[in-house]
């Protein structure tokens, strides 16, 4: 190897390292409530894909997106997408590959597994969980899903939060038929 490889090779060993420098920062930069949001996302993901319940939960999908973003195997782009939504890309990516897959991960005998009718309770508690954290800033966002939640009718929602049809229907995310 000559001298002016030895410099190229350094060159890009500097700049990996300042590129994951750069992401551990963004990702040790992330606030509480950010956290927050990105593992109740991840705790959905896994829920809401069947092989993944097996193999991973949402704790292990946020580190995962973690590991492969500081080890450059996902590369963050930051000029195009902050690190929160970088992590949401590779967790959901991480949980379809593992749905594909197929794979089970986990060292519990089937015996050990929640049965269907657990599994399904304690996957629709852990989305009803991730939505109220998302919503949580938005009070108005928050009641009309927790009103559905309870069954209301849209007509019902927007009578008992006394809002009109135009209101109701930009809160994000959230419709009922009438």
């Amino acid at each position: 190897m000559n001298h002016k490889e030895e410099n190229t090779d350094l060159q890009e060993t500097e700049s990996l390292k300042a590129d994951r420098f750069k992401c551990l920062t963004a990702i040790e930069d992330l606030s509480n409530s950010e956290m927050q949001k990105l593992r109740a996302y991840a705790d959905s993901r896994a829920c809401a894909l069947p092989a993944v319940r097996y193999c991973a939960d949402g704790k292990d999908l946020m580190q995962e997106s973690i590991a492969r973003t500081l080890a450059g195997v996902r590369e963050w782009k930051p000029e195009k997408v902050d690190i929160a939504m970088h992590l949401r890309g590779c967790i959901r990516s991480i949980a379809a590959d593992y749905d594909k897959q197929g794979q089970r991960r986990s060292e519990k005998s089937p015996d050990e597994l929640p049965s269907e009718d657990g599994e399904r309770l304690l996957c629709r508690r852990a989305m009803v969980h991730a939505a109220r954290l998302i919503l949580k800033p938005d009070a108005l966002a928050s009641g009309v899903f927790n009103l559905l939640l309870d069954g209301h009718t849209a007509c019902a929602v927007r009578s008992r939060l006394n809002i009109s049809e135009k209101v109701y229907i930009v809160v994000p995310g959230i419709r009922a038929k009438e």
